[in-house]
């Protein structure tokens, strides 16, 4: 397979290319195994809604037949560091979306020599960019490793701890009585749910049909808009652009059987959503929603416990829900997966600067965090 071949990369710079490629970019992301995050379906979109000033940089590795091997979707962005403009080299979907598990692309069998060909194309575009700057990866990934290696001893990288994603893993056969039984959640949401089941009209509506789409698109970010409005506004949807890429996003997805809308109804009136997605065997919890009346009643906790049940009788064999360490998350499940950020730079240039920047900037907050701290234990010490 790919042990010793030797890969051609082309860099695509234009979004009529990605179109071109769609087939083959699904081709490679159902043979890869990798997350639903790096697939063509969520990505394009993102940068036809969200991808701003940056330029398109994405690196294709084919085989001496032409065919794709491995792909690393990568844009170019230029930044200001004081009088010194910083060129950088982003994944695709790594801001305002939250993107989980970002990576290379890549076809079993072909890592080594896919890796060791986007090296080479990057150091002969070295020109080109200052910082690779990789965000939200898996911290098992051994991509941006694989990738100083074959960068070479001119090059250096940072790595920075990210968020932390509650995952459950399902055993097969997994009872779904069994397992919401062990919950910390069960008994409260048994209760809700009966008392929910008594109510005129009550049922979950789990839409998986194109047909029923726009409807539940609807109520799902009326619900969460109603949900996030007394705190401010949502940070996980923020703004008509954002909402515009899910739109554009959960259409495709449906459409390749990969998302699920959830509706918890009472008396004619959609009261709790739940936006969720699925690839291979796993279920992404993505987003929610609800009416701020029915808080008490815990029809968003009773939903939950439904997503639960539906992933486990589909045969999936893993919820995940995505980065924040959220107590109740914890409340259903018993693992985790942690996200980090690594940036590599050559050890002299812009890069290097930017990164030692950072740096500085990082202990400056946190000497400023730490001196407010002490001030407010100080003045409240003296107020007693």
């Amino acid at each position: 397979m790919g042990l010793g071949a030797i890969l051609t990369v082309c860099v695509i710079t234009e979004a009529a290319a990605l179109t071109e490629i769609r087939s083959e970019w699904r081709h490679l992301h159902a043979a890869s195994g990798a997350d639903l995050f790096l697939s063509w379906d969520w990505l394009m979109p993102w940068w036809q809604h969200l991808g701003g000033d940056r330029e398109l940089f994405v690196m294709l590795a084919r085989d001496d037949e032409g065919q794709l091997r491995g792909l690393l979707a990568l844009s170019l962005e230029t930044t200001r560091m004081g009088f010194r403009c910083i060129r950088r080299l982003r994944f695709l979907g790594d801001d305002q979306v939250g993107s989980d598990y970002l990576d290379a692309l890549i076809e079993p069998g072909w890592n080594r020599a896919a890796i060791r060909a986007f090296g080479a194309a990057l150091l002969d575009r070295r020109n080109d960019w200052d910082l690779l700057e990789l965000r939200d990866m898996d911290q098992q990934s051994n991509t941006p490793h694989e990738l100083l290696d074959a960068l070479g001893d001119g090059f250096d990288m940072r790595s920075d701890a990210g968020l932390v994603c509650p995952v459950q893993e399902f055993q097969t056969g997994t009872d779904v009585n069994d397992f919401l039984s062990h919950t910390s959640r069960f008994q409260n949401y048994t209760r809700r749910r009966k008392w929910l089941e008594r109510q005129p009209g009550f049922h979950i509506e789990v839409c998986r049909d194109e047909r029923e789409l726009q409807p539940a698109l609807d109520n799902f970010f009326r619900l969460h808009r109603m949900r996030w409005r007394e705190d401010g506004g949502s940070s996980g949807i923020s703004g008509a652009r954002v909402e515009a890429f899910h739109r554009d996003a959960m259409t495709r997805l449906m459409a390749t059987g990969q998302l699920r809308l959830y509706t918890l109804w009472v008396d004619g009136l959609a009261v709790a959503s739940v936006y969720a997605l699925i690839q291979g065997g796993t279920f992404y919890y993505y987003q929610a929603g609800m009416d701020p009346a029915w808080r008490s009643r815990s029809p968003g906790l009773v939903l939950i416990g439904e997503t639960f049940v539906d992933a486990i009788r589909s045969g999936l064999t893993r919820y995940d829900f995505l980065r924040g360490e959220e107590a109740y998350k914890f409340d259903w499940v018993s693992g985790s997966r942690r996200l980090v950020s690594r940036r590599l730079y050559a050890h002299r240039g812009s890069g290097a600067s930017a990164v030692k920047g950072d740096i500085r900037l990082s202990r400056a907050r946190a000497l400023v965090k730490n001196w407010i701290r002490r001030a407010g234990s100080t003045m409240w010490g003296s107020a007693r």
